[in-house]
């Protein structure tokens, strides 16, 4: 016992002391490695070094896409349509276009849309009727416009548009073959530049939907 307390002995205590702690520390850390690889394997990490020189990319973007609701099909409002909107301006173009090619199909977008007038007229078949018969009326009106303005289809220029809303009246169902309401206006005129021309044309009759003002006819009427 008294040869324990020599200065060789302790520090061989201390060395196998130090070896202990050595020991305890290398297997606490093994421990938690260990849980590590536990817990990450229950949760479905992937715990891996990524390779030199790899970059990280996020996934992919979806694009998304819009479909356009035709605005006839939408209900009809009892908005009262302003004079002049950005809308009824670029209508007003397309009935000019149409005038100067003598094509109806570029004015259609101008003249009242046939999912409106099958919610507003009680015919059996009015999307019969707006094919059959208003638009060929309208076609007639924009050939007559063509040969007296410019038959030679040179472009024509908006120089302006007057609708007289003041006058306008709500017409409600039951009045011209009518199942829905809207406003109509008589005698817009629409002001044009041919060449070195002017002029002007009447627009008869224009008829609202949802706020904004569509042709219905421009001479010829028949309700």
């Amino acid at each position: 016992m008294v040869g324990s307390n020599t200065p060789s002995a302790m520090r061989n205590l201390a060395a196998m002391a130090r070896h202990r702690r050595r020991g305890h520390g290398r297997a606490a850390f093994l421990t938690v490695v260990v849980a590590t690889f536990a817990v990450a394997g229950i949760l479905g990490w992937r715990l891996s070094r990524p390779a030199s020189g790899t970059t990280t990319t996020a996934p992919p973007s979806t694009t998304s896409t819009t479909t356009t609701v035709p605005v006839g099909s939408l209900p009809q409002t009892p908005a009262l349509p302003p004079a002049v909107t950005h809308g009824l301006t670029q209508r007003i173009r397309d009935l000019l276009e149409a005038i100067a090619t003598d094509d109806v199909t570029y004015g259609i977008p101008a003249f009242f849309p046939v999912q409106a007038y099958v919610q507003t007229k009680s015919y059996s078949d009015a999307a019969h009727d707006w094919k059959t018969r208003l638009i060929p009326e309208y076609a007639v009106d924009i050939g007559a416009l063509h040969r007296t303005i410019d038959p030679s289809g040179s472009p024509l220029r908006l120089l302006g548009y007057a609708v007289d809303d003041p006058s306008s009246i709500w017409v409600l169902p039951g009045e011209e073959f009518n199942k829905g309401p809207y406003w109509r206006v008589y005698y817009a005129t629409v002001s044009y530049g041919a060449g070195g021309q002017r002029g002007s044309f009447t627009i008869n009759t224009m008829i609202s939907w949802r706020g904004e003002w569509y042709v219905s006819h421009i001479a010829s009427f028949n309700s």
